[in-house]
């Protein structure tokens, strides 16, 4: 009977152990943290870059290819090239605009060569217009070299007019504001530029008829002239 005793004392003992130790063990990974072979940490690093614009090359003074017989008329021609350059992704504008309501000016008196007048007011002419007797003009064209999209459209044409959106032409769309100091928009483009800039040619022309009224008195007429660049 002793013996029956002790072996079940022993068993309840061993059983006691074995269930303590299998409770420790299941508090032990209960709370100790689980220990993997390798885990991942995802975050992202941001860096914002903003729109720059500049003058890659810069507008030159121009001397109109040819003088004009103050009398019996003629006409003169002259261009310059500048080069805008922007990483803005929606491009930019440009204006032209000029010191004076009459943009081209006597420099030694109060005598000036008259703005442009296009046939239909607002639309650039195709075509430089032959001036009759009395009459003189300055306009200015623009040709945009880069892509023909970058002109405004009212400086585009199809080969015959302007105002149409498709083509742009060197020496075409001949147009001045009747006050010229009025900023009129020249290009827009609506993409970043290539590094080297994106090419635009203006190009300028004085007409005269004979007897031009009213008289326009020998010597050196200047348009100041002013171009600006702006990011979209």
């Amino acid at each position: 009977m002793y013996k029956s005793l002790s072996i079940n004392y022993f068993s309840f003992v061993i059983v006691s152990v074995v269930v303590t130790f299998a409770l420790l063990l299941s508090v032990f990974f209960a709370f100790e943290p689980v220990v993997v072979a390798a885990d991942t940490d995802v975050f992202t690093v941001r860096q914002q870059i903003t729109a720059e614009l500049s003058f890659a090359t810069s507008a030159n003074n121009i001397t109109m290819d040819s003088t004009i017989a103050g009398l019996t008329g003629g006409n003169a021609n002259g261009t310059t090239t500048v080069a805008v350059r922007t990483n803005s992704s929606t491009g930019y504008t440009m204006t032209i605009q000029f010191a004076s309501s009459s943009a081209m000016e006597e420099e030694a008196g109060p005598a000036y060569i008259p703005n442009y007048a296009p046939v239909v007011g607002g639309t650039p002419d195709y075509n430089f217009a032959t001036m009759g007797t009395g009459q003189a003009g300055f306009a200015y064209s623009i040709y945009a070299e880069t892509s023909a999209s970058d002109a405004a459209t009212k400086f585009r044409n199809n080969g015959s007019a302007c105002n149409i959106s498709t083509g742009s032409t060197l020496g075409k769309c001949w147009y001045n504001a009747t006050d010229a100091t009025t900023p009129v928009q020249i290009i827009n483009r609506s993409s970043e530029t290539p590094i080297t800039g994106a090419t635009t040619t203006v190009a300028f022309q004085v007409g005269v008829g004979t007897n031009p009224s009213p008289i326009l008195p020998s010597g050196f007429y200047t348009a100041t002239t002013t171009l600006t660049a702006v990011v979209q």
